[in-house]
């Protein structure tokens, strides 16, 4: 894995146009998700994240019962391979790769 030296964001980097940086995060994101996973991860998978919607909510019941729906279809689609998913990929969170020699 490279290693990122915090320096500049992706939203302080200064293009002539802002397409520039929408299409940087777009390649992260494609990268992201054509990584090969290990069998091994520690990577949390999407079924272990959306079983908190099995619990019991203090929310509204048509709230839930439609969040349950989309989870089951979403799982229903569900592939067999797995991408790796950024929780959190924004312009402030990918930052410009510094090598050191």
């Amino acid at each position: 894995m490279q290693r990122a030296i915090p320096g500049r964001s992706l939203k302080n980097r200064s293009f002539e146009s802002g397409k520039k940086n929408i299409e940087i995060a777009c390649n992260i994101a494609k990268r992201l998700h054509q990584a090969q996973l290990s069998k091994d991860t520690d990577f949390p998978q999407i079924e272990e994240l959306l079983a908190t919607l099995d619990k019991k909510w203090e929310i509204p019941n048509e709230h839930l019962q439609k969040a349950r729906f989309l989870k089951q279809q979403l799982l229903a689609k569900n592939s067999a391979s797995k991408v790796l998913l950024h929780g959190d990929l924004h312009q402030d969170n990918i930052i410009s790769q510094k090598t050191t020699g």
